[in-house]
């Protein structure tokens, strides 16, 4: 089932930057006013991250933090969808079995020293000698990753590395494999700083890389945000990277505030203590009828679904197909969807939302 998210955002916010999301709209005004630099965001969260690391984020806190912080070799334009380059762009072969990259010029890391393949490889590295990642299968299509991986070749041979121009490499494939590039290139390996995650990668330090201060306070970053300050179970607060490639965010600082609950939430959206988040469906209403507040809605690349556990020791019933076939032909979904998303959703009869590029319903 899809759903559409709805974001709230103060209107006195003029525009943050954050990853691939589009900055927010000013209030609509008689003339033109351009965008004032200062002050700061302040994102609601229903939990604290676990890491700025890319290879261990999992969550929902720790994928914004990362992406705040460490960019990304492409980026999803937010309005289509479609890949488009970043800290870098590429070709592919004509076998389509190796990519060829090369990072733009400059790109630089938040102390100034440029990003380079090199730093491609050890954000890979960093995946291969974690033992918490969940990201590895990404990669496993990396000629010599899986070696390097287990330890029985101490570099990846697939990955080269121009002697001639720091910023250009290669990455070869085993065969062809048509997610390569979102998998390998995206945010499970943006480069990491070689000069800050090089001393976790070698032959020895399996695991070592898990426990590694810099995941939690990262001193050398690639975003257009770099970290100031987490304060566990309340903020973590991020200020501006003055190095960015793209250049410095408008803002001084962006805040992520973990809140109680979503009641807790609407009501710091309602009086200003936070100025961005999300809502639900149950509270659309209200917070549009606020004159401080504007409502975005947008289509979700996720989807809720009801599973039936077939092992129930008090349902023993739904072992049996004909039950669960029943049960699915028996709901009334488009009902869940006005009673319980107030029609903040549609149904979906596959396993892409529409708002996938790979749904047969794509609308983009």
């Amino acid at each position: 089932m899809k759903r559409l998210m709805v974001a709230v955002l103060v209107t006195t916010v003029i525009t943050a930057c954050q990853g691939s999301a589009e900055p927010a709209k000013p209030a609509p005004t008689d003339a033109y006013q351009p965008p004032v630099r200062g002050g700061r965001v302040i994102e609601g969260a229903f939990a604290d991250a676990k890491t700025f690391a890319p290879f261990l984020a999992n969550d929902p806190s720790s994928l914004i933090v990362s992406g705040l912080v460490y960019d990304t070799l492409f980026r999803v334009d937010a309005k289509t969808g479609e890949i488009k380059p970043n800290l870098g762009r590429w070709t592919v072969s004509a076998d389509g079995r190796t990519y060829s990259w090369k990072i733009e010029p400059g790109a630089v890391w938040s102390d100034g020293r440029p990003i380079t393949g090199e730093d491609y490889l050890t954000g890979v590295k960093a995946v291969a000698r974690s033992k918490k990642t969940v990201r590895a299968a990404s990669f496993q299509d990396i000629d010599g990753f899986d070696e390097y991986r287990s330890g029985a070749a101490p570099t990846i041979k697939g990955i080269t590395v121009d002697p001639n121009d720091p910023k250009s490499f290669t990455v070869k494939f085993k065969r062809v494999f048509c997610p390569a590039l979102t998998n390998a290139f995206g945010n499970a390996a943006g480069p990491l700083p070689t000069h800050v995650y090089g001393k976790y990668t070698g032959p020895e330090d399996t695991g070592k890389i898990d426990d590694a201060a810099e995941n939690t306070t990262p001193t050398v970053v690639s975003g257009p945000f770099a970290f100031k300050q987490w304060k566990p179970n309340d903020q973590i607060v991020l200020e501006r990277n003055d190095y960015y490639f793209r250049g410095a965010p408008y803002l001084d600082q962006y805040v992520l505030k973990v809140v109680a609950d979503v009641a807790t939430l609407a009501s710091q959206l309602k009086s200003g203590e936070i100025n961005f988040g999300t809502i639900e469906p149950k509270d659309l209403d209200d917070v549009k009828r606020r004159d401080n507040l504007r409502v975005y809605s947008f289509s979700d690349l996720s989807y809720n679904y009801i599973g039936w556990n077939l092992r129930s020791a008090s349902t023993p019933a739904l072992a049996d197909k004909r039950i669960r076939q029943a049960l699915a032909y028996g709901l009334d979904m488009n009902s869940v969807v006005q009673q319980v998303l107030y029609g903040q959703g549609s149904r979906v009869f596959q396993h892409h939302p529409a708002a996938s590029w790979a749904s047969a319903d794509a609308t983009t």
